[in-house]
């Protein structure tokens, strides 16, 4: 490659900040996989959440041994997935995702024609409700600052922005 680093790279499209059911906040990251093959034909494909896991859950069915006058326990198999988060919410973790953005130097590795207009995308999410709100305001960096050091619930309830711009986002929606 030009600037003689590696020929993947995991490039981050959108960062979340999440609110966990037990109140605690999470990040993960939406993006994708970029490289080249043997024949310099640039391959992507997409790798969502890799600060995420799934952790299988098993059903236990107990049933008294009159012989040995014990329970024993028997499992019934997989009844579910549970999703792991590896990443607190932090700033250092938050700079962590956000590096490997596209920063708009290497052409090779820049990302998809529909999403050139923006660097990344930065979204808070509820997990109890499903709600996703974007943040976005004036520029890349001054969202940035909101998303590292503002509340969960200043960033969801939009509480950061003025009180006319929230005006007529409300008076906007009420429209549809």
């Amino acid at each position: 490659m030009s600037d003689n680093g590696p020929a993947c790279r995991h490039v981050v499209h959108t960062i979340i900040r999440l609110r966990s059911l037990d109140g605690s906040e999470k990040l993960y990251s939406l993006g994708e996989l970029i490289g080249y093959d043997g024949a310099s034909i640039r391959r992507s494909i997409g790798c969502n959440k890799p600060e995420t896991w799934e952790s299988v859950k098993f059903g236990y069915e107990k049933t008294y041994n009159q012989k040995t006058r014990r329970f024993d326990i028997y499992s019934t198999g997989p009844i579910g997935n549970e999703i792991k988060y590896l990443l607190e919410f932090n700033s250092q973790n938050f700079d962590r995702l956000f590096e490997k953005t596209w920063d708009g130097k290497n052409p090779y590795f820049k990302p998809n024609r529909r999403k050139s207009n923006k660097r990344v995308t930065l979204i808070v999410k509820d997990e109890q409700s499903g709600t996703t709100v974007e943040i976005f305001w004036q520029s890349i960096e001054i969202s940035i600052e909101l998303m590292k050091t503002k509340s969960f619930d200043e960033l969801f309830t939009g509480s950061y922005l003025p009180l006319a711009v929230r005006k007529r986002e409300r008076d906007s929606l009420q429209d549809y």
